[in-house]
């Protein structure tokens, strides 16, 4: 997965996290989707752009990245919700 990791400019690699986040949330696999959400919030804040395709439109690449940035977030906050819910149950039910 490192390999392809590195493949296509930096909002590819972050819409794949994210998708792959989105497919364990179908199967209320939150722990997994809170993983690959973070990934991608930790691939989109890294400076190292040598290792990424330069973009064809840096602008449309920025918003892009803007717009994942902000969906992983609110993914993410979804995933610890149902994780806290698991819990409280599992404690307090």
């Amino acid at each position: 997965m490192k390999a392809l990791q590195y493949e296509g400019p930096k909002s590819e690699a972050a819409q794949n996290f994210k998708d792959q986040g989105n497919e364990c949330i179908k199967e209320k696999k939150w722990s997994d989707a809170k993983e690959f959400y973070t990934n991608g919030i930790v691939l989109l804040r890294s400076t190292d752009e040598a290792k990424w395709d330069k973009p064809e439109n840096m602008e449309d690449e920025e918003q892009k990245r803007l717009v994942l940035n902000e969906q992983l977030h609110i993914n993410r906050a979804r995933a610890n919700l149902e994780l806290s819910k698991l819990w409280y149950l599992r404690w307090f039910v």
